[in-house]
């Protein structure tokens, strides 16, 4: 039996290698993801419920994507659906990577409402003079990079 398993083993298919590798790594991303975005809310914030909502607004979509992609998978070559579902996945990414490099286009107006947050009470000029530096010199190093 071990010769049958080494003969045919997944780790010599390629196409099998890349999709562990790519899954492993999304999966390490998104863990990554949801303790940093606990760390920031608890830290930032300070609100459990507001952690609670937060992480109860981003289970009810995967919920929802879980029991319609079953059914669809039920039904519907599971190839296709995977490719289907990584490439809308991709184009989502880099449409909200396209917003953040736009000028201004997303990012000011984050910064600009981030400093009405409770964490900054103590220190509210520092904090505006500092974003005010951090955009001015952001402005000057496109113009830079830009030439």
């Amino acid at each position: 039996m071990s010769s049958l398993a080494t003969n045919n083993s997944l780790w010599k298919n390629g196409s099998f290698v890349r999709l562990w590798c790519g899954t492993l790594f999304s999966a390490m991303a998104d863990g990554a993801f949801f303790i940093l975005l606990n760390w920031f809310i608890v830290n930032a914030i300070g609100s459990g419920a507001i952690l609670g909502t937060t992480l109860i607004c981003m289970s009810i979509p995967r919920l929802l994507f879980m029991l319609a992609g079953g059914v669809a998978a039920d039904r519907l070559n599971r190839k296709w659906i995977m490719f289907s579902s990584l490439l809308a996945r991709g184009m989502i990414l880099a449409g909200f990577s396209l917003l953040m490099l736009q000028e201004n286009g997303a990012w000011f107006p984050v910064s600009q409402s981030v400093r009405d947050g409770s964490f900054i009470r103590n220190s509210r000029c520092i904090f505006l003079a500092s974003t005010q530096l951090d955009f001015a010199l952001s402005c000057l190093s496109r113009t830079t990079c830009a030439r």
